[in-house]
């Protein structure tokens, strides 16, 4: 099953401006409970332009480019069988306290800073301020007697934000004059994620809406240049079974799509046995070829 994505393009050094910073914050490092880790960022001289999770679950969550919830967690919590129901919330207890706790934290995306621009986060458990030059490429900062933990990455940017799909297994490619090519499969499944996180206080009456057939996959292709995303670039029709993809950029700056497909792929439940070929398409001056079946094995 195909998890959800929020796909990021990191901004290779060919392509970040100078005052582009990425930092990743883990919080929570050494925790033994599950602890509150929300905080806020300020960064002066410069501004937040994204904040997103490293390992989000449940209520975590993003506030804006202002700040963050999230907590530490168990890292399993498996479901306590007991034949006392009064035992069961002891037992449940005893079995989050006893597993080792998992790491949260965050993903920041900067813009307009210096190596001199200082950050101050304000976090449940104490303050951090530090300058962006503490934090240099292949060191890690510790902080709050290593509770934290900062290091410098990549600048990052949204590519696909659809909330319907889930978009995987991203490839890009950079071509001489600094533009990212970057394709991915966007899936549409059968129930949307609303109705797959949804919960019920008593048996549905109807569990019809559970056989819904899923969407399939489509591959896309999408150009960044100077942090600007072009329009996505539909590389095959929806509704197929993709394997994976890969971009390349020839010597004359042709842009090439590959993939793997399912080509006797139908719909569940009609689905067959399957039979994955490889194909390709390139783009030119704006124009999709039409695709070429490179393999053809039974």
């Amino acid at each position: 099953m195909k998890a959800f994505l929020l796909l990021a393009i990191l901004v290779s050094s060919t392509l970040a401006f100078a005052d582009d910073v990425g930092l990743r914050l883990r919080l929570g490092v050494h925790d033994k409970e599950a602890t509150d880790w929300s905080g806020t960022i300020a960064v002066a001289p410069g501004k937040v332009t994204l904040i997103s999770g490293w390992r989000f679950a449940q209520t975590d969550k993003a506030d804006g480019t202002a700040g963050w919830s999230c907590r530490t967690r168990p890292s399993a919590l498996d479901k306590v069988r007991s034949n006392n129901p009064q035992q069961q919330p002891k037992r449940a207890a005893a079995v989050a306290t006893a597993r080792p706790m998992s790491e949260n934290g965050v993903l920041l995306s900067l813009a307009d800073v210096t190596e001199d621009s200082q950050i101050t986060v304000k976090l449940a458990q104490g303050e951090i301020v530090f300058k962006i030059a503490d934090v240099p490429f292949g060191k890690i900062s510790e902080q709050l007697a290593g509770a934290v933990e900062i290091e410098r990455t990549a600048a990052t940017m949204p590519l696909v934000t659809d909330a319907k799909t889930d978009d995987d297994f991203p490839s890009a490619a950079i071509a001489p004059d600094g533009t990212v090519w970057a394709a991915w499969q966007s899936y549409t499944p059968g129930l949307d994620r609303a109705e797959r996180a949804k919960s019920y206080d008593k048996e549905p009456a109807d569990m019809a809406f559970l056989a819904k057939a899923p969407g399939g996959d489509q591959l896309w292709l999408r150009s960044v240049k100077n942090g600007v995303a072009g329009e996505s670039v539909a590389v095959t029709a929806p509704g197929r079974d993709i394997y994976k993809s890969a971009v390349a950029v020839d010597g004359r700056g042709v842009v090439w799509i590959f993939w793997s497909e399912n080509s006797g792929y139908k719909a569940f439940p009609e689905n067959g046995k399957p039979n994955f070929d490889i194909w390709a398409r390139s783009l030119k001056d704006g124009k999709l070829s039409e695709p070429i079946q490179i393999s053809n094995s039974p």
